[in-house]
């Protein structure tokens, strides 16, 4: 059996009679070819099944390959189900499609790297999210390579944030001024406040730091306004919320709205909790916001549409800046971005 001839761009360019940085070119700089020159040589090595520059080989010569990675802080399945992240994401993807460079979205599970290393092909990292495990950090860091953080700080290293604390006192303390009721009584419903896994009230458990989580730091807000109004909160009465499932979100609302003690405000770390609190309110004939005042945070479109109060925040602009800083098309720096109160009927 004949063995095919392996292309290369040596002999791929004595075939068309050009260099073979002119052929490296066609792929990797087109700018540098007229359009009738790259079109030739394209199409002739899609005639003969060449892809173009071995990735490998270019990785050993340059030392970059034109991948970036995007650390998520949950799982691959459970971000790309969750609207905020999936909006972040596509607003990376806007920049990297206008610079030709490639996203390798990569879990916080440390221990999938130990056996195939795949972080070691980015170039820099977009760090989306606090690591569920601080291994993940630790890891990067050894790569010597650029480290963009997106909704926490770490170090020294330039970070995309906005001010969470200010934005849940804000739309807390609006709440509580428009409860309808004599007096207040308040549930908050969070998310990653501590390293147990599992949906229950945070009673006694030890929580991440501020600087840690931004649900920290929200619930600091939330604490704020109640405490400048006079209203106590307990632990039991804050909860953390894991996993983020939709079903999960409404059973446990349920029991919180149907539980002994009559609740009348929601505090929700996101709107996709807020949205599962309206539905769970309407299920049980509660009037929203007659009854019961429900706040989100976030400003997705499905929690506009639906009428839900929420801390509207610059999803796709973190985006977009988190992928100029990570390609060096902006300048290396941390940026804090303004949020807006939006004011519905959930409120």
């Amino acid at each position: 059996m004949k063995i095919p001839q392996k292309h290369t761009l040596k002999n791929i360019s004595q075939q068309l009679d050009v260099s073979p940085a002119t052929i490296s070119n066609a792929f990797n700089k087109p700018a540098q070819l007229s359009k009738l020159l790259r079109n030739k040589i394209l199409k002739y090595c899609e005639e003969i099944g060449y892809l173009g520059p071995s990735m490998a080989a270019r990785s050993l010569r340059t030392g970059k390959t034109g991948v970036y990675g995007i650390v998520l802080s949950d799982d691959l399945s459970e971000s790309l189900m969750n609207p905020v992240a999936n909006q972040f994401l596509s607003a990376v993807a806007e920049v990297f499609d206008k610079q030709h460079v490639n996203m390798l979205l990569l879990a916080s599970d440390a221990d999938r790297y130990l056996v195939n290393q795949s972080d070691s092909l980015a170039d820099a990292f977009i760090v989306y999210g606090q690591p569920k495990s601080s291994k993940i950090l630790k890891r990067l860091e050894l790569q010597n390579k650029p480290i963009i953080t997106v909704d926490f700080k770490y170090k020294n290293y330039p970070s995309i944030n906005i001010n969470n604390h200010e934005a849940a006192y804000s739309i807390a303390k609006y709440a509580i001024d428009h409860t309808q009721a004599s007096s207040v009584h308040p549930v908050i419903l969070g998310l990653h406040l501590t390293q147990n896994s599992d949906s229950q009230s945070i009673g006694d458990l030890a929580l991440f730091s501020p600087i840690e989580s931004i649900s920290r730091c929200r619930l600091e807000g939330y604490k704020e306004a109640l405490n400048d109004a006079d209203i106590a909160i307990e632990n039991d009465a804050i909860w953390q919320i894991e996993p983020y499932d939709d079903r999960m979100i409404q059973t446990i609302i349920r029991g919180i709205l149907t539980a002994s003690e009559p609740i009348n405000l929601l505090l929700c770390m996101s709107d996709k909790i807020a949205i599962a609190a309206l539905h769970v309110a309407s299920e049980l004939n509660i009037a929203v916001p007659g009854k019961l005042q429900i706040v989100g945070f976030d400003g997705i479109a499905s929690a506009l549409e639906q009428g839900i109060t929420t801390v509207g925040q610059p999803i796709k602009e973190k985006g977009n800046i988190a992928a100029e800083v990570c390609l060096g098309i902006r300048k290396s720096e941390s940026v804090t971005l303004l949020t807006e109160l939006i004011i519905n009927k959930s409120a």
